[in-house]
């Protein structure tokens, strides 16, 4: 199952249910990821949080275990002509744009919202986790979202589709150091470029989840590719320096199985 890079191709992958954006909703408390205000006492800030704290199918999980198994296919329609804009949000460097797209789940379509960034990545698979994580968030207009999850890791040679490195070293290039309340616009955007090449195949997990923020709702279907792509060091640590670490711990199975396209049980 390979990965290509025009518009209007598909790309398939298998459904999955994904996170939000990373930012709480206006008025929402003010959160972190350490302190008093952290994951810990997520669900404790506002009623409307409590899935953080009681939730059963929680998310980011470790990958392990996984089942292979079949799936409905996630097919994405991205729009690399899309204008983009890079945003500081408090919790992490997000691009958004109002046409960028759109994914379709088992004949649903879910839109394109935006792409944001996580160090270290929010998933491990087989209980390592890579340098970052990029999330791109897709929207049903039922609520439900799908989410399309990519381990990123340093490396001189480019790991993803062509510019993937270079794409997100223009986005550091460009991000605001501290929270920003208009975005920067940024040209001759293609998300495409931050998905692994089509050569490397496109085996993934998949399973049932929540978002990864406040209020960690348990809408998610998460698809995560088990193939990295490679970026630059500077960039990596242009990150890291606005954001030290900003991704949840763990949560527990409690049960879920995880399917796994392509390969046997991990």
């Amino acid at each position: 199952m390979a990965l290509t890079k025009t518009w209007q191709y598909p790309i398939v992958l298998a459904a999955g249910f994904a996170a939000t954006t990373a930012f709480a909703a206006g008025g929402a408390p003010e959160w972190s990821y350490e302190g008093s205000n952290g994951p810990e006492y997520w669900g404790d800030l506002l009623p409307d949080w409590a899935a953080c704290s009681n939730g059963t199918e929680q998310s980011p999980i470790n990958l392990t275990g996984a089942r292979r198994g079949r799936a409905d296919d996630l097919k994405l329609y991205w729009n690399k002509n899309a204008e983009w804009e890079v945003e500081n949000n408090g919790h992490t460097i997000e691009l958004g744009a109002t046409d960028a797209g759109y994914a379709t789940l088992g004949g649903k379509k879910f839109d394109l919202l935006q792409f944001h960034f996580h160090t270290p990545s929010e998933h491990a698979i087989k209980s390592e986790r890579s340098e970052m994580e990029v999330h791109f968030v897709h929207r049903a207009d039922d609520g439900l979202l799908a989410v399309l999850g990519v381990m990123m890791e340093i490396g001189r040679r480019n790991g993803g589709n062509s510019g993937g490195r270079d794409l997100f070293s223009r986005i550091m290039a460009v991000a605001p150091e501290e929270k920003s309340e208009h975005g920067i616009e940024l040209e001759h955007v293609n998300p495409n470029d931050l998905l692994p090449a089509a050569n490397q195949g496109s085996d993934f997990y998949r399973y049932a989840g929540s978002l990864t923020t406040p209020g960690c709702n348990e809408i998610v279907t998460w698809t995560v590719l088990e193939k990295p792509i490679t970026v630059k060091k500077p960039a990596v640590e242009t990150f890291q320096d606005i954001f030290p670490m900003n991704a949840r711990p763990l949560q527990d199975l409690n049960g879920r199985e995880i399917t796994k396209r392509g390969g046997g049980r991990d």
